[in-house]
C-alpha cells in the first residue's frame, strides 16, 4: 500500500484549521496527537 505523502500534508492542513477553530473546547490528547500525526510528515 502507497502512501500519498502530498496528499495527506494537504489534509492534514485542513484538519489543522479545523483542529484551531476548536481547540479550547477539545480534549488536551487530541491536540497532541494531531500534533504527532502533523510531525510525522514533516521528513
Amino acid at each position: 500500500m502507497q502512501i500519498d505523502d502530498d496528499s495527506w500534508k494537504q489534509e492534514l492542513e485542513t484538519h489543522s484549521e479545523l483542529f484551531d477553530g476548536l481547540s479550547k473546547r477539545l480534549p488536551r490528547e487530541m491536540v497532541l496527537k494531531q500534533g504527532l500525526l502533523n510531525l510525522s510528515f514533516m521528513h
